[in-house]
């Protein structure tokens, strides 16, 4: 009786164990084609129980391997920064075809023929130039060219504020990605917790949320790059991997998380990330993912040197037709350059005189000092400078050109410098030039008060983003210079040509190369970063593909495989309940001969 009954245990329990299996091989199907699963696997462990009865358990378990996780998650880590630099150096390339060729992919001789972008911007305008020159008193000439100037300076200035507008999409981007990434670190300590309770309860239950957790895992880590490591309890301590191996910052430690966010001045200005655990705040530089290429010091160098590129092209444009124009305003620069020497020498004996009086006498020189700040309130409608009172009761005077490190001084003590205004030998502007001492420095118009270069400038501004005409209307427009016969072509004639002509940074020009060429090659220089950051980026992404294929080779599903395991499992179960159903007959048997 008790073979019988014990027969029918282990039957039993086989069947149930079957059951197990297919239920099992059923999931693994079922997730072939997630790329976050392990295939489970059924362990049966057999344990003797009294009378000789051998009981028989089934397990879950998981093929889950650590190293090959790790492996994955580096390689994802690298693949999310690929991906990024790839994304923005795209977004750079895109914004600079369109600005510079008129549209994405556009070619330079197709921006020329069409006139489109920058580049056609260009083109147009010197064309327009080349037309008035030989028509110099037409109106409509005139128009052309005042027409094709407002519009090369608002594609200027449309591209300059492209890039503005990338960097501020970029700043965006950080901010969302911070949410998303601190969003999966509170998923993973809520993963945690709930491993820790299915565990407790069932061991070996929790299989399919850590394949969950595992997703969680890879999606941060193309976000930042991170190191992990499971406890005995089942859960992952997650750090930050920030080279500072004696004191990592955690990011997750059982159900609790950190977050991660953005540093900023007293300005709002962005100086940094930091990490946040309980109490414990950690400023990072990250290594991996996306946030590596996110980082605003990153975006904006990446951006930054674009717009270096066409502020270069967009000041030599202005310099050189502003050194053309000069001509028709000829020794325009000459009485405020020869007042500005007159005031600086009398700064300079102001200076002598109240040293000596402040010497002789303390606080004897303020009628003095009085008429030296008329003087320089005089010389700051003419120049932009820089003052410094010194100890001794003097002024030192400097050029405000920015060059901080390299200041051109005007006035020290009783000691003054001059400006002079230089022209070439066809009368266009050479350049101002500042002497003192024996240093001489060549300047540009932007030392000077704008209301002293009104009426002989074309352009106003400095840069792409501020450049303007200084003229308000084509009437206002001439094509001759100032000692050119009526009906005169000189400065028209002089800036079609500035379309050929060729500069050289080794000279002391901000480009090299035609201005067209310089606009070429801001373009050429977005495609050529871009092509390099997508080839970078394919072959790491093939990198991560070959690494996750081979942990889907030692722990995903086989369709075949597990078909296999199918149909063994479905005729062993059907084995195990023909053989229960034979039990059953030779029970019901024995009870009702024994019953009659």
């Amino acid at each position: 009786m008790s073979g019988l009954l014990g027969d029918i245990l282990t039957n039993s329990q086989a069947l149930q164990n079957r059951s197990t299996s297919l239920r099992v091989i059923g999931t693994n199907i079922a997730n072939v084609n997630n790329t976050s699963y392990a295939r489970q696997t059924v362990q049966t462990s057999t344990v003797s129980g009294p009378g000789g009865v051998s009981y028989t358990f089934s397990r879950i378990t998981s093929t889950r391997d650590s190293i090959l996780d790790r492996q994955v998650t580096e390689e994802t880590s690298q693949t999310g920064a690929a991906d990024a630099l790839a994304k923005l150096y795209g977004d750079i390339y895109s914004l600079s075809s369109e600005s510079l060729n008129g549209s994405y992919g556009a070619s330079l001789k197709t921006a020329q023929t069409e006139g489109s972008g920058i580049t056609g911007g260009l083109t147009s305008f010197f064309n327009a130039w080349s037309a008035y020159a030989a028509s110099p008193k037409g109106t409509g000439n005139a128009n052309a060219v005042y027409t094709a100037a407002q519009e090369l300076a608002s594609r200027l200035n449309e591209a300059d504020k492209g890039l503005t507008d990338l960097q501020k999409t970029e700043n965006d981007k950080l901010d969302s990605t911070l949410k998303e990434a601190n969003d999966l670190l509170s998923s993973i300590a809520q993963y945690n917790r709930q491993i820790v309770t299915m565990e407790a309860r069932n061991p070996g239950s929790s299989s399919a949320l850590k394949d969950e957790r595992q997703a969680a895992m890879e999606n941060l880590a193309k976000i930042v790059n991170y190191d992990s490591q499971t406890e005995s309890n089942g859960t992952v301590t997650i750090t930050l991997a920030s080279g500072d191996s004696a004191n990592p910052q955690t990011l997750v430690s059982g159900s609790n998380a950190g977050t991660l966010s953005v540093v900023k001045n007293a300005q709002g200005g962005y100086t940094g990330l930091q990490a946040t655990y309980g109490s414990a705040t950690q400023s990072f530089k990250a290594s991996g993912g996306s946030l590596s290429v996110l980082d605003p010091k990153v975006t904006s160098a990446a951006i930054e040197s674009v717009r270096s590129q066409l502020d270069a092209m967009a000041g030599q444009l202005i310099d050189a037709v502003n050194s053309i124009y000069y001509a028709t305003k000829d020794g325009a620069l000459d009485t405020p350059v020869e007042n500005a020497n007159t005031l600086l020498a009398s700064i300079a004996d102001y200076n002598e005189q109240i040293v000596a009086m402040e010497a002789e006498e303390p606080g004897s020189s303020t009628a003095l000092q009085a008429e030296r700040q008329t003087a320089m309130d005089s010389l700051a409608k003419t120049v932009k400078f820089d003052s410094q009172a010194q100890a001794d009761g003097s002024v030192t005077i400097t050029l405000a050109t920015g060059d901080s490190a390299n200041p051109q001084t005007l006035v020290s003590g009783a000691t003054a410098g001059t400006l002079a205004a230089r022209t070439n030998a066809d009368g266009s502007f050479a350049g101002l030039e500042a002497t003192f001492g024996g240093a001489t420095k060549s300047l540009d118009l932007n030392v000077l008060n704008t209301s002293v270069t009104s009426g002989f400038t074309f352009f106003s501004g400095t840069d792409a983003g501020s450049i303007d005409l200084t003229l308000s209307s084509y009437s206002q427009l001439t094509a001759a210079s100032a000692d050119d016969a009526s009906g005169g072509n000189s400065v028209a004639l002089a800036m079609s040509k500035l379309a050929e002509k060729s500069f050289s940074t080794a000279s002391g020009a901000l480009i090299s190369g035609t201005l067209t060429e310089s606009a070429a090659t801001i373009a050429t220089d977005a495609a050529t970063n871009y092509a390099s950051a997508s080839e970078a980026s394919s072959a790491q992404s093939e990198v991560l593909d070959m690494v996750k294929n081979s942990r889907d080779t030692a722990t995903g599903t086989s369709t075949d495989e597990e078909m296999s395991n199918l149909i063994r499992e479905q005729h062993a179960f059907q084995a195990s309940a023909r053989i229960l159903s034979t039990l059953d007959n030779l029970l019901d048997i024995v009870t009702t001969r024994l019953g009659s």
